[in-house]
């Protein structure tokens, strides 16, 4: 009998159709039992008549109103999608055999198929409202994009969204840009090259990685824990030396390279996860060694506590102190924001801040610091000063 329902069903359903409801109708009007039901489910899930849409439907109907073996829904996930076909329109940032789903017991399931891709970019492709976010910038970017682009974000998804949102960053701010499929991510005519980072929080098991922010989901799990703010500042300089030396250094031998040109790093702390301090931002404290809010109990002044080094687990001592020597002079200025890319703000460009390096070589037109808030670091004889603009 359940077989015939079933087939029943199969005959009657279109692609319009949200099978899960028709279900829940038969067993609301008492024509079957919730086993037979849940019988039924299965055998239109094994069945090839659903399309990929409402197949989805069934399978996250029978897990979360029958507990329904999620191995099983694992195995017949491949009858119904290639999951070793990656197809790509021009409409989106992911491929299209990735499906939609909206619960956390499905969302595992399509990520248990794709182990080498990041998480990230396989929770991303398969929520409806994130899909759509990254896919409005990917349209804007997608004239950008270098053809690696799409094939490098399903593994440095952060990374490469950061550099897409930058892109749509300059586009808003009317800046005419350049993305090439070498040098720098972006050229903005007559102003600076732009190239974008974005720091992780590291391998897991290495001592300096940053460990994941814990989240209560009860008041009873509330607990203080520390901010791993030298981890994170670690995770910082590390990225930016990288991009610095190792990339600039590159493109000196380049025929298009013109050494007067200022260079900008672009950085996205948004991965670290971890509040920063509202008074002084870690790209600072990573560029500038800051550390403490000091306050004199007497007349009210501030300032902050100066390091030269953040020390790694082993003692290694890691310079904090690139844009207060001339070390770093062909580093024109940064451009950073704390906010990862899936949450950034409505008014797009809103969360970036741009902070001058004051012993640049090629210090950046002042038109283009303006379209940002801005902190300005400045020298007067051996003292460096820093002012928030905003």
């Amino acid at each position: 009998m359940n077989q015939q329902i079933a087939e029943n069903l199969l005959s009657e359903i279109t692609i319009e159709d949200d099978i899960s409801q028709l279900l829940e109708s038969l067993l609301s009007s008492h024509s079957l039992d919730k086993n037979d039901l849940a019988e039924v489910a299965r055998i239109l899930l094994e069945s090839e008549r659903p399309s990929p849409t409402q197949w989805i439907q069934l399978a996250e109907y029978l897990l979360t109103q029958f507990n329904f073996d999620a191995e099983m829904i694992k195995a017949t996930y491949l009858k119904q999608f290639n999951v070793k076909k990656e197809t790509y329109s021009n409409d989106s940032l992911f491929f299209e055999e990735l499906p939609i789903v909206s619960t956390n017991q499905m969302l595992d399931i399509v990520k248990a198929h794709y182990p080498a891709i990041a998480p990230y970019y396989l929770a991303s492709a398969c929520t409806e409202e994130r899909k759509r976010k990254f896919d409005v910038l990917w349209k804007n970017f997608m004239p950008y994009a270098d053809r690696h682009f799409r094939s490098q974000a399903k593994t440095n998804f952060h990374q490469r969204t950061w550099e897409m949102y930058v892109g749509n960053v300059l586009l808003e701010k009317k800046l005419t840009i350049q993305s090439q499929n070498e040098g720098p991510d972006f050229v903005i005519d007559n102003i600076a090259y732009i190239e974008c980072v974005a720091p992780t929080k590291g391998d897991p098991t290495k001592p300096d990685s940053v460990p994941k922010m814990f989240v209560a989901t009860t008041p009873e799990e509330i607990r203080v824990q520390d901010v791993p703010v030298d981890k994170m500042i670690l995770r910082i300089t590390q990225v930016i030396k990288d991009k610095a030396l190792d990339q600039y250094e590159n493109w000196k031998s380049k025929k298009w390279f013109d050494s007067k040109t200022p260079f900008i790093i672009a950085v996205n702390t948004g991965d670290l996860s971890h509040v920063e301090d509202p008074s002084m931002p870690n790209v600072l404290k990573a560029l500038f060694g800051f550390q403490f809010m000091q306050i004199n109990i007497k007349t009210g002044a501030t300032n902050f506590s100066h390091r030269d080094k953040v020390e790694k687990t082993n003692n290694e001592p890691v310079p904090v102190n690139y844009f207060i020597n001339e070390d770093f002079s062909f580093v024109s200025g940064v451009l950073f924001s704390d906010k990862s890319v899936l949450n950034h703000p409505e008014n797009i460009g809103e969360d970036c801040i741009f902070v001058n390096n004051p012993f640049a070589d090629n210090p950046v037109d002042e038109s283009f610091v303006k379209l940002f808030k801005n902190w300005t670091a400045s020298k007067e004889n051996d003292k460096i000063s820093l002012k928030k603009n905003y």
